[in-house]
């Protein structure tokens, strides 16, 4: 936490972060990224060009975009996705507040000052925990799981399979019939339980 907050509160970093994703995105035509008043920026000041967008949580006025919102939807996985499955550096910090959209349908990124990186190993691996959900190879997706490093040495593979069968046959619509509550509750004590967590340079 205090190497992400020290990170966050160095504008140089963020400017310099903001500028590889302008770069990033430089042909990406669905994509805007603030410009930079680089002449005006320090350590402590951020200078960027004003970019007008919408929420993407403001549901009447996505609902006015010239885009639908199953292109809206197929745009952002198209931004992000990439970001989280390919070597480099992401943008760590996507929430309503710092991606927005215009009325003819451009991701506007903003706020470069938390970002993740990448390795080319975790890279592969990641796509594999992909592949593997898809052919329903459990046993392939916890050892994945294991490479990247989300379980811990006294992990059962058989028992964090079984799980992953079990949570991989849950319908969404069911929800609609449950507690939702008492969902969350049971899903909490499930993952206490269970010898996983979370590395720490993916954390936030």
């Amino acid at each position: 936490m205090k190497e992400v907050i020290e990170r966050e509160l160095d504008f140089t970093k963020e400017k310099n972060t903001l500028l590889f994703f302008k770069e990033r995105f430089k042909e990406v035509e669905m994509v805007q990224v603030p410009g930079v008043y680089e002449e005006l920026c320090t350590d402590r000041v951020l200078v960027m060009e004003w970019v007008k967008g919408i929420s993407l949580t403001d549901k009447e006025a996505v609902d006015q975009l010239e885009v639908s919102r199953a292109e809206l939807a197929r745009r952002l996985v198209q931004v992000f996705l990439p970001q989280w499955l390919e070597p480099g550096i992401f943008h760590a910090d996507p929430h309503s507040g710092n991606v927005l959209v215009t009325r003819e349908g451009q991701i506007v990124l903003l706020d470069f000052g938390m970002v993740g990186e990448i390795t080319k190993k975790d890279a592969t691996y990641f796509q594999g925990l992909i592949e593997s959900f898809l052919a329903k190879n459990y046993r392939k997706a916890v050892d994945n799981l294991v490479q990247l490093g989300f379980l811990l040495p006294e992990a059962d593979p058989r028992t964090i399979e079984r799980v992953l069968v079990e949570w991989s046959t849950f319908q969404p619509a069911q929800l609609m019939e449950m507690d939702i509550l008492a969902l969350k509750l049971e899903m909490n004590d499930m993952i206490q339980q269970l010898p996983i967590q979370v590395r720490r340079d993916l954390c936030f």
